[in-house]
């Protein structure tokens, strides 16, 4: 898929994105290739295949209306390279994002991918789901 039929899908769905998030999910193409080949974070490199296989399916929850455009707390187990709760993030930015994933250096690209991308609101934890659930209550998990 490529960029601009991302984007008119979205506009389509009533979720027409802003100049500044089309320069977000460029950017995270941008840095995901770039990052790869150091901590090799997907098979998937092609431009048009992220955005339909990353971006696109990483929104489908929010397609379908199972997260609401409003602030929630939403944890992303395992994220790798930030899929799916970084896309999300970009299209509804009022969410606060938490990711654990037990992997450093792939928690140090999501840091940097956050900071990048001037994405607030979002927690990035070294740690394993065991360490992590039995202390959290959080109303929205993917």
């Amino acid at each position: 898929m490529k960029p601009e039929t991302f984007y008119n899908l979205l506009a389509e769905q009533n979720l027409p994105l802003s100049d500044q998030q089309k320069k977000q999910f460029e950017r995270y193409f941008e840095l995901l290739v770039e990052w790869n080949e150091k901590i090799n974070l997907t098979a998937i490199t092609d431009k048009e295949e992220v955005y339909l296989k990353h971006f696109y399916d990483s929104i489908a929850p929010i397609l379908q209306g199972l997260i609401p455009n409003e602030t929630i707390k939403l944890l992303d187990i395992g994220a790798g390279a930030g899929f799916p709760s970084l896309p999300m993030k970009i299209l509804y930015p009022q969410l606060d994002v938490t990711i654990i994933d037990s992997l450093n250096k792939r928690i140090n690209f999501l840091q940097l991918l956050a900071q990048e991308l001037d994405l607030d609101e979002c927690s990035f934890l070294p740690w394993t789901c065991r360490r992590f659930c039995p202390r959290q209550e959080l109303p929205c998990s993917i």
